[in-house]
């Protein structure tokens, strides 16, 4: 890019009712104090008034900002407040992008003073925001305090343009437009159903109403929740103190069948705390609705090691609630606008049809290419079925789920006890641990080429700890790597756990805690971080065919779009695949709906 580049950065009010994880970005900037802003670049050293500032010079120019979601927003905001002097709306920025997204695309830690250090080697002194919670400008902050907020605005501005200046020829075009787009539609947000949104607080409450009533203590003490109150109640009442109230205790299951009917003070207590859970998140969904009805809300460019979104501003849109509770269904909440739809799409068995490509397993490859489903290649693949595409479920629904509980659990190196649990939770399957061994080694023997890329993999990795390099990296398919840094080796599992022996040890990225690596994980996350790939492909091919994606979801993208639009042209994009992975077969499975649903 040839314009010139200025960083741009807002100084505003906070405090804990007025935040942005409370009212979500676009209505905290709304309503809060805009006091401060700072801009530096080619010619440009300014802090202070935002109405004073030298829009005029910058304007039509590249902008940048560390977490430019919330400049952005505040930006915008401050127009509507008439702090932004009359006619500016022509000279937009011709682009704004987000320092801290190309940090976190680059392994490098997201937080500005973090970042600092680790390119810098330079500490910043991050207090003075940390001081300026709950204070009004100017009337709440000493001359001397004025001016190191002065200061330490300036300073930031500086290091995110020389952050910019220094890494951003790392970042890749397209990436850039997906850090873009992700910012632009979380900004637009969805439209949200307010009028059930307020019944449902009225249902939560009444259902955390109807627990207390069942929890004996609360009354006298007002304490819900109590392990000790727990304890005291149960040898009074002459009945086991159950070892744990969590939701999938086993223990707790069976405590509640054996004495849950006479003293219902466990389900009690869940209840109240999945209603006063579920309360909050409707809370912050009416908090966030704007003036004309669609709820801003977040969503973390780049929020996962492998490249996957996140949530994030205390609201996540990443997994709201699949199945309703309490008469609340927090996804038949976002509904599409009048005259539009939504079309949901996902991109079926992505991560096994990504491993296939990774480890070049051309018969089920052939196989997905002749119409049969994945889990019917996988059995055929493997000599486990022989039949004609499409029937396997309807002609032999056992096997079936089993090699459907195979391709979602062993590709990434589970053994036998993982593999029980998984299989029951993807599939129902009940396994013995015998069953669950010899179904493991088979998996293990007939698909040599995963295990194969497992021990490359590690083997790879191992090696650049041996030669003691500063970093391991993986070339992915689309051109981008993934980063390990600080490899060494530890007598600790991956629960913190000692060990007898040493186990290798690695932070993804720069800006995590250690984390143990084998060639299961690593493969785990070469294929979700392709799937990743595949899916910010999809969405750049549906954005540039007018598809407005409003956000996307693990492997799913939710788009709005006019109520004749023909469903099966986002299936085709969808399934349109990406140059650098060519002979992989992609299926998507597209719905329309009026609201958001799995």
């Amino acid at each position: 890019m040839t314009t010139k580049t200025y960083a741009v950065d807002f100084e505003t009010y906070y405090d804990n009712e007025l935040s942005v994880t409370v009212q979500g970005v676009v209505n905290y900037a709304r309503h809060t104090q805009i006091y401060m802003v700072s801009i530096y670049g080619p010619g440009v050293e300014y802090v202070g008034d935002v109405e004073k500032a030298p829009w005029e010079e910058i304007a039509g120019c590249h902008w940048v900002s560390h977490n430019a979601g919330f400049d952005q927003a505040v930006f915008n905001a401050a127009k509507e407040k008439d702090q932004v002097q009359e006619g500016y709306e022509i000279f937009a920025p011709l682009v704004w992008d987000c320092t801290a997204d190309l940090c976190s695309y680059l392994g490098i830690p997201r937080s500005l003073a973090n970042a600092v250090k680790e390119v810098f080697g330079i500490t910043l002194d991050k207090a003075m925001r940390g001081t300026a919670k709950g204070k009004h400008w100017p009337e709440d902050f000493t001359p001397e305090q004025q001016t190191k907020m002065a200061e330490y605005g300036l300073r930031d501005a500086k290091y995110c343009w020389q952050l910019w200046e220094d890494l951003s020829p790392q970042w890749l075009e397209s990436e850039r437009l997906i850090s873009r787009i992700t910012r632009q539609r979380a900004h637009q947000g969805v439209l949200v159903d307010r009028a059930e949104l307020v019944k449902d607080i009225e249902r939560l409450e009444e259902v955390k109403t109807s627990s207390l009533r069942n929890i004996p203590w609360y009354a006298e003490t007002g304490v819900v929740r109590s392990t000790k109150k727990i304890a005291e109640y149960c040898l009074t009442s002459n009945i086991p103190v159950p070892v744990s109230t969590a939701e999938k205790s086993e223990e707790a299951e069976v405590w509640i069948e054996q004495y849950g009917n006479a003293h219902p003070i466990i389900g009690a207590l869940r209840d109240y705390s999945k209603a006063n859970r579920l309360q909050r998140i409707v809370e912050g969904m009416l908090d966030r609705i704007m003036p004309n009805g669609r709820m801003n809300f977040g969503l973390k460019y780049f929020g996962a090691h492998t490249g996957r979104w996140s949530g994030t501003d205390g609201l996540n849109m990443q997994n709201p609630n699949k199945e309703p509770k309490y008469g609340v269904d927090i996804r038949a909440r976002i509904v599409s606008a009048p005259g539009k739809k939504f079309i949901i799409g996902d991109l079926a068995q992505i991560e096994p049809r990504c491993t296939a490509w990774l480890v070049n397993d051309c018969p089920m490859l052939k196989a997905l290419r002749d119409g049969f489903g994945i889990y019917e290649a996988f059995a055929k693949g493997s000599g486990l079925w022989i039949g004609e595409a499409g029937t396997m479920k309807k002609t032999d629904k056992d096997l079936y789920a089993l090699a459907k509980a195979q391709v979602l659990a062993l590709g990434y190196g589970a053994g036998a006890a993982k593999f029980i649990l998984m299989a029951k939770i993807y599939c129902d399957l009940d396994l013995s641990l015998d069953a669950a061994k010899e179904i493991v080694t088979g998996y293990r023997i007939r698909n040599w080429r995963v295990t194969n890329e497992w021990g490359r993999l590690e083997g790879d990795m191992r090696l650049s700890q041996r030669k003691g390099l500063p970093s391991h990296v993986i070339t992915l398919p689309s051109g981008r790597e993934l980063t390990y840094s600080r490899l060494e080796y530890k007598g600790e599992g991956k629960d913190g756990l000692k060990l007898p022996f040493k186990v290798l040890h690695a932070h993804p990225g720069r800006d995590k805690r250690h984390e143990v690596y084998w060639g299961g994980k690593l493969f785990e996350n070469v294929v979700q971080a392709t799937a990743r790939d595949v899916l910010a492909y999809v969405i750049l091919n549906l954005e540039g065919a007018g598809i407005p994606v409003l956000w996307s979801a693990h492997d799913e993208v939710i788009c709005e779009v006019p109520q004749d639009f023909d469903t099966n042209c986002v299936k085709t994009i969808m399934t349109q695949t990406p140059p650098w992975l060519e002979g992989l077969v992609l299926d998507a499975e597209v719905i329309e709906s009026q609201h958001y649903l799995k």
